[in-house]
């Protein structure tokens, strides 16, 4: 890409209203987001997954994403998932 850093990230601000990296997170939480609901992964191999360093850093991400609330998980996840999402979002 013909850019630098700095014009990256203006036109990011401007296209997204966020930046890069918030953008980024985003994505990363809400593909989290979807496999916990529907794969019955552990959250562990969920970060793996998504590209997260591990599952400490993604469970933190989820908790700003969400800001700390774990009943949003409830309505929607799989069979036996919804013990996990409570359990990993309360660390």
């Amino acid at each position: 890409m013909a850019t630098n850093a700095r014009t990256l990230q203006r036109r990011c601000e401007t296209a997204l209203a966020k930046s890069p990296l918030s953008y980024f997170q985003d994505v990363l939480v809400e593909r989290a987001q979807s496999l916990l609901h529907s794969s019955g992964l552990d959250l562990d191999a969920i970060a793996a997954e998504v590209g997260s360093i591990d599952g400490a850093t993604l469970r933190t991400r989820l908790r700003e994403h969400l800001d700390g609330a774990c009943a949003s998980f409830e309505p929607t996840c799989a069979d036996g998932a919804r013990a996990e999402a409570t359990r990993c979002l309360s660390g």
